[in-house]
């Protein structure tokens, strides 16, 4: 491999310093923690105030010890499980199904840093620093959802429940001096998914408990917040130096960027390719980055995989991580070094890459012991089986030594041929995360997009500022699907190892699955890590193979399936367009020209009975709003829907209303509700 000298484009970026976890005297309490929302700096330091981060959930208890019975046991919220999802039952259901349910009893200092649910029936008790009188006794799903709109009781906007909730689970602290008891009073047998992600810190640490006049006193702070949330990066640092420029790498060559010379951190860093296949580019160019003349790289991934959105350019933003439409991509994780950092990349592709590039660096405190490099570690499991029987735990990543690890992205490709979530859906597994001397996970999740922030299989496009979906191609969970968690707030800090595992379990069985990865974690030069160099092999550009017919499995069983393209022989051929995305590899597109315009879909129906009728349709940039009916039965039936996509072409599935259909002819209407232009593409009817 020939290096070339070239130069790295690193813009602005802004830090949050934080308090308790640095050098600022004082006890932690609901406004340092609040702080630690929007810190970043504060991940590149090993806490003074050790913690350990837990999470109690509703898994199935079945589960217990890797290798033992049990230990890919789903039962974990939906109702009647074998084992009661909870610590303890405090009191057996009465005649209404009603029992009281423990969900945690902690001892000592806290704080509660996360929650989630999937839905939740019932009520929660939260008693702290062992009072007799709850600070929280209410709705369970309002408390997991919305925790500071629902402990904020003389508040009654929406506002506290728009800033701290992201998807399906929330993000404000609730800080404890002596303990945390919180029990759930529900019925068993009905659904009661919940994640409390809890910080326990030592003995001795000094924590002001929260009190329900932290909300108002944070008032200034919590529009901070908000504002930040909303502008990620809108802040600039002026105390920072700005490297950037342009750099041509020749295929099969690799560049260097200038070294960084003292101690610094980087605190933005950013490219964007201004010429070649985008695509190609950003899975075929390989980042590196050594701090300390580290003989390993503590940074090595894929360009384009390195900030979250992969394959392709999928735009979103979040804390500390922005892709945008025009391919810019911007980290504003902090990466503090000592004496030097080298920042290179390898182009493995056939073509030249011409890249746009800036870094900012700033000043940082490197103190001995307590500072450490950011690592950013990528792999891929291409070809595999994903299946409901042979379920197995994917491991993420292992680590030994200390270090706190902030977050992961997945991407995956899903090539099932069945068109719904209940069939298509790749994430029934759990994330496992064992920390320092741990038999058994300190982190037991209950599904993998309920540790991703979302829930029952959702193939939504969506973005907050630690979790989300910015690529989920469909219908339903087909194609390559994006996820990813920075966990800021929630970080996990271990002191001798650390290892993640999530396990894959598919709702049916899958070949040609490929299963990427990347965890980014902090830690001292003399922490390591499973990770294995990047082979030309885990780059090779992924395809997703073309399915002839959609699949009749669980949700899509008891269906017929009707191309559009096999009932529109009244439109001209070149309204047929060929894609992965599409079930034959074809779909049929049409543009109206004005509002109400239309067209039909002819299918017949040869029993009467009760109908479902679903349409798999094009979500695209040049699409909008349309309504769906079946002729002659508009009020029975109609349905309207928004086709719009932001930025990428979108497979989604659509169902009219259920009506009582005879035999006979009839035909589906999709009528123009844009004043303009509407491009609307079918690809196949379900009766």
């Amino acid at each position: 491999m020939k290096y070339l000298p070239v130069v790295l484009i690193i813009s602005t970026l802004f830090i949050f310093s934080c308090d308790n976890d640095q050098t600022t005297p004082g006890p932690i309490s609901t406004e340092t923690l609040l702080e630690e929302l929007i810190s970043l700096e504060r991940l590149s330091y090993f806490p003074d105030n050790k913690y350990r981060t837990v999470q109690f959930s509703s898994y199935d208890r079945r589960s217990t010890v890797s290798g033992r019975p049990g230990w890919f046991s789903n039962s974990d919220g939906f109702g009647a499980e074998p084992v009661p999802g909870f610590l303890e039952t405090l009191t057996e259901p009465d005649s209404t199904g009603i029992g009281e349910y423990l969900v945690c009893d902690i001892r000592g200092p806290g704080a509660i840093v996360r929650t989630w649910t999937a839905r939740i029936n019932g009520e929660l008790d939260v008693y702290l620093d062992n009072k007799n009188k709850p600070v929280y006794s209410g709705n369970a799903e309002k408390f997991l959802w919305n925790t500071a709109w629902a402990l904020d009781t003389d508040n009654d906007s929406s506002f506290l429940e728009s800033v701290f909730r992201q998807n399906d689970a929330c993000y404000f602290p609730i800080p404890f001096s002596k303990g945390c008891r919180i029990v759930w009073r529900g019925d068993i047998n009905q659904l009661h998914f919940y994640h409390i992600q809890m910080r326990l810190y030592n003995d001795n640490t000094e924590i002001r408990s929260f009190s329900r006049d932290d909300i108002d006193n944070a008032a200034g702070l919590i529009e901070k917040i908000a504002g930040i949330f909303n502008y990620p990066g809108s802040e600039i640092s002026v105390n920072g130096k700005v490297v950037s420029g342009e750099l041509v790498i020749p295929a099969g060559e690799a560049g260097i960027v200038d070294t960084l010379s003292g101690t610094w951190q980087i605190t933005r860093l950013a490219f964007r390719i201004k010429s070649g296949e985008i695509n190609t580019g950003l899975r075929k160019n390989i980042l590196n980055i050594f701090f300390d003349d580290s003989s390993i790289p503590q940074v090595h991934t894929p360009l384009g995989d390195f900030f979250g959105a992969a394959p392709g350019i999928n735009p979103y933003s979040s804390l500390p991580f922005t892709v945008n439409e025009n391919g810019l991509m911007i980290c504003r994780f902090p990466m503090p070094f000592e004496q030097k950092a080298l920042i290179m990349i390898e182009n493995r592709s056939d073509e030249d890459m011409h890249l746009l590039y800036s870094c900012r660096f700033e000043n940082y405190e490197w103190i001995e012991g307590r500072s450490m490099h950011f690592r950013a570690k990528w792999r891929i499991d291409r070809e595999m089986t994903a299946s409901n029987v042979d379920i197995q735990d994917i491991p993420y990543i292992l680590v030994k030594g200390k270090g706190r690890f902030v977050g992961v992205a997945a991407f995956i490709k899903n090539p099932s041929s069945v068109p719904s979530s209940w069939g298509n859906w790749w994430g029934e597994g759990d994330e496992k995360i064992f920390v320092d001397d741990d038999i058994s996970p300190s982190v037991f999740g209950t599904g993998s997009e309920d540790y991703f922030n979302y829930s029952w299989s959702s193939s939504a496009l969506f973005d907050h500022m630690y979790c989300g979906q910015p690529r989920n191609d469909g219908p339903a969970n087909r194609g390559f699907v994006t996820n990813y968690r920075y966990q800021v707030i929630d970080d996990i800090v271990f002191n001798s190892g650390f290892a993640f595992f999530m396990e894959l379990c598919h709702h049916g069985i899958v070949h040609d699955f490929d299963y990427g990865r990347i965890c980014y974690y902090y830690a001292p030069p003399e922490t390591f890590d499973d990770n294995m160099r990047i082979s030309d092999a885990d780059i090779g550009m992924q395809s997703m193979p073309n399915w002839d017919a959609p699949g009749k499995y669980l949700g899509s069983s008891g269906y017929e399936f009707i191309e559009a393209e096999d009932i529109v022989s009244l439109y001209p051929a070149d309204r047929l367009f060929y894609d992965y995305l599409w079930s034959g590899g074809r779909a049929f597109f049409n543009t109206f020209s004005s509002k109400g315009d239309s067209f039909e879909l002819r299918f017949s129906i040869s029993e009467a009975g009760e109908k479902s009728v679903q349409l798999t349709l094009a979500h695209t940039p040049l699409s909008g709003k349309v309504k769906i009916y079946i002729k002659g039965l508009e009020e029975q039936t109609a349905v309207e829907a928004d086709l719009k996509s932001d930025y990428r072409i979108l497979s989604r599935n659509h169902s009219l209303r259920r009506t009582e259909l005879q035999p006979g002819n009839y035909s589906v209407i999709i009528e123009n509700l844009e004043d303009g232009t509407n491009r609307v593409g079918v690809d196949f009817i379900w009766i």
